[in-house]
């Protein structure tokens, strides 16, 4: 018997999920409903929730594609120990329960029900970026490559085996939005493509399979043979945590900038990251890494250093390829960008702003009206400023004006230029009215 689309027997399925991510996947998979690869029995998904802004409840993005579509919803409240649901999905005899996103566990009574089992859309490359945040993870660590894991669901958090994956490009100035339609959109599509071949393999299993054949594990393989996996260096795999206000918060004094911009990027959906200033919450909307070629040295110190660590960790260095600052260095600027570079420049040269000296000198016996600078035992006197090194304090406004506002960081040539921001109980705006309303001059130090 020849077996395509037209002869496949229709595989009886269960979806579950909640967010954007998980509607997209459902979509897919109402395509292939269409087409009669499956019978999709019902769709479960997290109950409204309210939204104090609306003074309204709010329908997931699941629950109102299902209406679209006229599929029969439900939303319990919780599912373990849900007698009444287990008893609902063991009177279906679902083939196979989809999960992408859901939110709520599956006990084992529930992964046992089904006729091959369970499987779960997974935004990373597994074994790595386990938890509930891969996709917010991926962009705060500054990875270059995430991807997508189909695997067969177990009562861990995220160590079922893996059936498919998909390797994903991160690119170095991408923002969450950004990347969370890529992980969707290729998400649904690997999805389909695994169910799809599910049910061709449905079509001859009543007569070729044993009933251990069946099982969805017979199709999948550990983590250990993951793309990304290597046994001897299970440290670098990340544990992802859930989302709070204090990993959203930056400190332009103290946090390098990779970092800063990273969480600018990262939570630009999800709250925003945010800095105090003058008491006040500012959460920053839009930005960029800005980086002075002349006066950064960080790039040969990171490839002398990636070098030895290639040679030392070479495996390490194929798990987590990360972003540097060297791939920001930009040989040709547009017209905003050089009258910026420019201004950089002239600053630092002209030492207007606050600065440190990279190198400590005697400051006994100076008058203080000679002095420029003199902070935590190093001195800068007038016309002594020859051969000493003068960076800007972190957290330092090197420009405030209608080109730009840039803000100096730890690192020596990168700068954090502020597009867009929200100060607290205003609307978002852009970086000039920021300037003209919080006041702010160069030389302003922000926390």
């Amino acid at each position: 018997m020849d077996y395509n689309i037209h002869n496949i027997k229709p595989m009886k399925v269960v979806f579950m999920g909640t967010p954007e991510i998980a509607a997209n996947s459902l979509t897919s998979i109402i395509g292939l409903k269409k087409n009669n690869i499956i019978e999709l029995q019902c769709v479960y998904t997290k109950p409204e929730s309210w939204n104090a802004k609306k003074s309204q409840y709010i329908k997931s993005p699941v629950n109102i594609i299902s209406e679209k579509y006229s599929l029969p919803v439900r939303a319990p409240k919780t599912i373990k120990n849900n007698n009444d649901e287990i008893d609902f999905l063991t009177s279906i005899k679902p083939d196979l329960i989809v999960v992408v996103a859901y939110g709520l566990i599956l006990p084992d009574r529930i992964l046992n029900i089904p006729l091959y089992g369970v499987i779960n859309l997974h935004p990373s490359i597994l074994p790595d970026l386990r938890g509930p945040s891969p996709i917010h993870y991926a962009i705060l660590e500054n990875l270059k490559f995430t991807g997508i894991s189909i695997m067969a669901l177990d009562e861990g958090m995220d160590t079922g085996p893996i059936i498919a994956q998909m390797k994903i490009p991160i690119a170095k100035d991408e923002y969450f939005n950004e990347l969370y339609s890529e992980l969707s959109k290729k998400g649904a599509d690997i999805l389909s493509d695994v169910i799809k071949t599910l049910s061709f393999i449905h079509t001859i299993a009543q007569n070729y399979l044993n009933e251990k054949n069946k099982r969805i594990y017979a199709y999948a393989a550990p983590q250990s043979t993951s793309i990304l996996y290597q046994k001897d260096y299970e440290q670098y795999l990340t544990i992802t945590d859930k989302i709070d206000s204090n990993i959203k918060k930056i400190n332009f004094q103290l946090d390098k900038p990779d970092l800063i911009y990273s969480k600018i990027r990262t939570f630009s959906e999800s709250g925003n990251a945010y800095f105090i200033f003058e008491n006040k919450t500012i959460k920053i909307i839009n930005a960029k890494l800005i980086i002075i070629k002349e006066q950064l040295k960080i790039c040969n110190e990171n490839n002398e250093h990636n070098e030895n660590i290639d040679k030392a960790h070479s495996k390490t260095m194929q798990i987590k390829p990360k972003h540097n600052y060297c791939e920001f260095l930009n040989e040709d600027l547009n017209i905003n960008e050089q009258i910026i570079y420019n201004k950089i420049s002239t600053e630092l040269l002209q030492g207007k702003i606050n600065m440190i000296s990279t190198k400590k000198i005697n400051y006994n016996n100076i008058n203080n009206k000679d002095l420029i600078y003199r902070e935590n035992n190093i001195s800068i006197k007038k016309g002594d400023e020859s051969g000493h090194e003068l960076i800007y304090k972190p957290g330092t406004v090197v420009i405030a004006d209608k080109y730009c506002l840039v803000i100096s960081t730890a690192e020596k040539g990168v700068y954090i230029q502020l597009l867009e921001l929200k100060p607290e109980s205003k609307k978002s705006m852009n970086y000039i009215d920021f300037i003209n309303g919080a006041r702010i001059t160069p030389g302003t130090v922000l926390q």
